[in-house]
């Protein structure tokens, strides 16, 4: 049976909300760009691949690199609290 201390749900990690500011930074920076001046989005940054291409899969991969972290930031927590309260 579950009493009042188990935790269910445990609090958010602060560091996620960092993360997460950071994606929005990005995100919305890709899509101000597109909203106020799409003609940027036409560059060529590489030959054959324009600003828009890049960009989102740099906002692609920069999303698995945020979630790694952000699972290995739980995982250590997890392991440093388990190994204080087993002590």
């Amino acid at each position: 049976m579950i009493g009042p201390k188990d935790d269910l749900f445990p609090k958010p990690h602060q560091g996620g909300m960092v993360l997460f500011a950071f994606f929005i930074g990005i995100y919305g920076a890709f899509v101000g760009v597109n909203a106020l001046a799409p003609e940027w989005m036409e560059w060529e940054v590489f030959p054959g691949i324009n600003l828009a291409v890049a960009w989102g899969m740099g906002i692609i991969l920069a999303t698995f690199l945020i979630a790694g972290n952000y699972t290995w930031m739980r995982r250590t927590k997890a392991i440093s609290t388990k190994g204080a309260n087993h002590s």
